[in-house]
């Protein structure tokens, strides 16, 4: 099976309902265009401005499901402390681009605050 063949097999996979998520290097890069994804996790950030802009509209734009559900996405990025990335989140802070900055040690520390912010925002 060629490459393209088995990303859109993956990607046939996701959208049937045979897999629960598609984790991929650069999928939320130029070209990826899946109105129903909702969450994006992105692990490596870009110092590119605009991939970084294209990365989270994938996720982030607005989309209505054809039940007339509108889509809440989400979109997070990972940054490590003492990292070019966190060098790159200050930067970006500093200039107006970014939103707040939270700081968890653990998996389940990111799992509560989404919690408390979905409580908040009844959206």
């Amino acid at each position: 099976m060629t490459l393209k063949a088995t990303r859109e097999a993956e990607l046939k996979d996701v959208l049937e309902g045979r897999k629960p998520y598609l984790l991929a290097a650069k999928s939320v890069d130029e070209g990826f265009d899946w109105e129903e994804a909702s969450l994006g996790v992105d692990t490596s950030r870009t110092s590119n401005p605009l991939q970084h802009t294209q990365r989270k509209g994938r996720v982030s734009r607005y989309f209505v499901f054809p039940d007339g559900r509108v889509k809440d996405g989400v979109y997070v990025n990972f940054y490590f402390v003492d990292t070019r990335e966190e060098k790159w989140l200050f930067k970006a802070q500093d200039q107006g681009k970014g939103a707040s900055i939270v700081y968890v040690n653990t998996i389940e520390e990111m799992f509560e605050l989404e919690s408390e912010i979905g409580a908040s925002n009844p959206n």
